[in-house]
């Protein structure tokens, strides 16, 4: 069995002294939203990400920073296309990715 990927940004909210109960009802919200349009939850990973400092930062000393964010994926099964009607497929699939 083939899936297709989709993955989405998660950054949950919480004020201060806020319950991070909100966080769990955010991210069940968000997952919910994306299993709506037929997607299947898989997993939440978190992504490192290099920010490069700019030009003009770098010439007054700014250096190489990081920062992660989590990553909501969903899959679900790939739709096979029979005989010509691949294009169509492909065509479909990144339309929903859009």
């Amino acid at each position: 069995m083939q899936y297709e990927y989709f993955v989405a940004p998660f950054e949950g909210k919480l004020q201060a002294g806020g319950d991070v109960g909100s966080v769990s009802e955010q991210l069940t919200k968000a997952i919910n939203h994306y299993v709506g349009y037929g997607w299947e939850f898989h997993s939440l990973g978190e992504v490192q990400i290099v920010v490069s400092p700019g030009c003009l930062a770098g010439l007054f000393g700014a250096s190489t920073s990081y920062i992660s964010h989590n990553q909501l994926v969903f899959r679900r099964e790939r739709q096979q296309a029979t005989g010509g009607d691949q294009g169509a497929a492909d065509q479909s699939s990144q339309a929903t990715r859009s």
